[in-house]
Parts: structure tokens; C-alpha cells; sequence
């Protein structure tokens, strides 16, 4: 199996470079000093000294921040990041604990059925519904803004006069009840982009009635 990141093994245990998963994902690496404290340090679902630990490095005299994070972690990472490499190292990670059990010799059939299968329900329900909180709050990061607004410019066109994206922005914001990009879930303004969409459009006809109004002056 191609190694696709750097994984250490300790007593069974599986663990990753926080940093390292998080560049391989191609996210930008300008926002790695904000993007750690919002989702490792201040994440209420994955906790220091389980499934985090902070490592400082001293790289060429500059002191830089990373985390070794245990494998769930990383796999709940990658999920998040809904990068174009996000499934990618998901199923690497599957593929190198699926590996690691062959080596130790575990094997589910040591176990009755029904233990099992009540185990496999209350981790899965378990991973659900921290996938659900976690959705419900994660707001969007400084690239997933930059993202947005560059969507809004792309349709607004290169015809689009100075204030628009902003009118974009506003209509959007009042309709989904915030002031900043910052108030709204990120999943919710995924969910929906067609209000952006109409926003934009509204925004063009505006622009189009203005322009018969002059010439009709």
C-alpha cells in the first residue's frame, strides 16, 4: 500500500501530523495558526491527551505548532475538509487500520454476533451524531469566505459595477438572519446556494433597470 502520510504506530495505537494531513488535503496553509484553534483546539468533540496532542518544533529558529492526532481524528478531518483529497486519505486511513488489525491478529469473530453487531450501532450512531453537531456548527473558514465571495463575482460577471457583490452579500445574509459570513453555518449556506443564486440574478436585473432608466433620461 503507497504510503499517502507519515502514520507511527505505538502499542497498537495509530497516530498522524495534524499539520502534515492538513497541507496534504491542500488546504491553505496561510490560515494553519486559525484553522487549529477552531478545529482541533477548541473542538468539543475530540479531546487533549485522547485524541490530540500539541507538539511544538523549532524549524530553522522559528517556532511552529503542530498536533499528533489519533487516527478518528484524522479520518473526521478529512470528512470535514471536503477537499478533492478529502476521500482519498479517508480510505487510507480505513485501509491502514484494517491493516494494523490484520497484524495484531484481531478478529471480530473472537466475539459473539451480538456483541458485535451492538457494538458496530452504538459507535456508528455515536460517529453520526458527532458528524451532525459538528456540521450544525462549523462555521466557514477564511478560505471557504473567499470562496463564497468569488463565487458571488463569478456571477455577477465582469460587466459587475463596485458594490454589487456586497448588495449580494447583504440580500443573502438577511434572508438566512446574520450580519457575517462568520453567523452562518457553512453546511446551511451550502445548502443554500440557490438564495445566492436568486441574489445575484436580482442583483443583475437592478443593474439592468438602471441602465434603460439613464437612457430613457
Amino acid at each position: 500500500m503507497k504510503e499517502l502520510i507519515n502514520i507511527t504506530n505505538e502499542n497498537g495505537n495509530q497516530a498522524v501530523s495534524a499539520k502534515e494531513l492538513y497541507l496534504g488535503l491542500g488546504l491553505d496553509k496561510t490560515q494553519w495558526a486559525r484553522w487549529y484553534k477552531s478545529n482541533i483546539i477548541n473542538n468539543e468533540f475530540f479531546k487533549k491527551n485522547l485524541d490530540w496532542v500539541g507538539v511544538r518544533h523549532n524549524v530553522e529558529g522559528n517556532e511552529t505548532m503542530d498536533f499528533v492526532i489519533n487516527l478518528e481524528f484524522a479520518k473526521h478531518i478529512a470528512m470535514m475538509s471536503r477537499t478533492e483529497k478529502s476521500h482519498m486519505y479517508r480510505n487510507y486511513f480505513i485501509r491502514c487500520e484494517k491493516a494494523l488489525k490484520e497484524i495484531y491478529h484481531v478478529s471480530e469473530t473472537a466475539l459473539t454476533n451480538n456483541v458485535v453487531n451492538v457494538l458496530k450501532e452504538t459507535v456508528a450512531n455515536q460517529i453520526d451524531e458527532s458528524l451532525s453537531k459538528y456540521e450544525e456548527n462549523y462555521r466557514p473558514t477564511h478560505a471557504n469566505k473567499i470562496n463564497l465571495n468569488n463565487y458571488i463575482k463569478s456571477g455577477l460577471g465582469i460587466d459587475r459595477e463596485d458594490g454589487e457583490v456586497d448588495l449580494v452579500k447583504q440580500r443573502v445574509l438577511m434572508i438566512l438572519d446574520g450580519e457575517a459570513w462568520q453567523d452562518i453555518p457553512y453546511k446551511k449556506l451550502i445548502e443554500n446556494m440557490r438564495i445566492i443564486d436568486e441574489s445575484i440574478r436580482s442583483v443583475k436585473q437592478f443593474r439592468t433597470k438602471k441602465q434603460i432608466s439613464f437612457f430613457e433620461n
